[in-house]
């Protein structure tokens, strides 16, 4: 599936060990300190020091929010999606090339490292919340995903409006009125190759927990909801919904915000 690169380097006693190519690949690049966030970035690239500070109190807030810890987090601005996998030692991933927006961005929730594409830039969002990920190891992907974009303050996801987004969905929605939006593996959650409904549904989600209970609940669904089953237990026990109501709720806030913008965050 994939072509990986590896750097072999002489140690102090003369054995030639594998090391990890990002440290070789970004010898030349440039580094700075913002708070927690060590950034390290293209030699071209325009540093923006504001949205340094504006990721780094994003940090903060997600930190008091959520009750975690967060010391470091190492922080690679590629130039796009293909130099963000030749970082992470891939020379080629079922994938690359994707001439339409060459975007995406990782977080390696193992080692607190963020990989950003240009555009995404010093305050990638939806990467930065993810690191709470390691917290919650419990978590169903509905919050995991949701909570992605849920925090997004551009209200945009690769570009296209949140609005779009849901106008989008719920057209394919009303033409395919028998699909069941609490099954991950429904045809809806690949309904084409530009948008990603699942982060969608997953905000929707989140939002409706944070109505009833606020991000206590929040906290206490992502430690409990492992499996699906648990996940669907804990909407019926705490929102009081079935799964066949959740279903027609989620359908009915997805047309709902194809005409009205998406509640911003407390």
């Amino acid at each position: 599936m994939a072509i990986t690169n590896v750097v072999a380097r002489e140690d102090d006693n003369g054995y030639f060990k594998l090391y990890n190519w990002l440290e070789y690949y970004t010898r030349p690049w440039s580094r700075r300190k913002v708070g927690v966030i060590e950034y390290c970035y293209y030699p071209t690239y325009p540093f923006n020091i504001f949205e340094a500070q504006k990721a780094n109190n994003f940090i903060t807030k997600l930190v008091e929010k959520f009750e975690i810890k967060v010391n470091k987090v190492e922080y690679y601005i590629a130039e796009n999606c293909d130099e963000i996998m030749r970082l992470k030692g891939f020379d080629y991933e079922i994938g690359m090339g994707d001439h339409i927006t060459n975007l995406c961005g990782f977080c390696d929730r193992l080692n607190n490292i963020i990989y950003a594409n240009a555009k995404g830039g010093e305050y990638y969002q939806h990467e930065l919340v993810r690191l709470i990920n390691n917290f919650f190891p419990k978590a169903h992907g509905m919050f995991i995903n949701g909570l992605s974009e849920y925090f997004n303050e551009s209200r945009t996801q690769l570009g296209l409006p949140f609005i779009e987004i849901f106008r989008r969905m719920d057209e394919y929605l009303l033409k395919n009125p028998d699909q069941d939006l609490c099954d991950i593996q429904s045809p809806f959650y690949t309904m084409d190759n530009v948008i990603a409904p699942h982060y969608m549904v997953g905000m929707i989600v989140c939002q409706l927990v944070i109505e009833k209970g606020g991000i206590k609940l929040l906290k206490k669904g992502m430690n409990c909801t492992g499996t699906d089953n648990d996940f669907l237990n804990f909407i019926n026990d705490e929102l009081e919904m079935t799964k066949t109501q959740l279903n027609s709720i989620l359908r009915g806030r997805i047309h709902q915000y194809s005409s009205e913008e998406f509640p911003s965050p407390s």
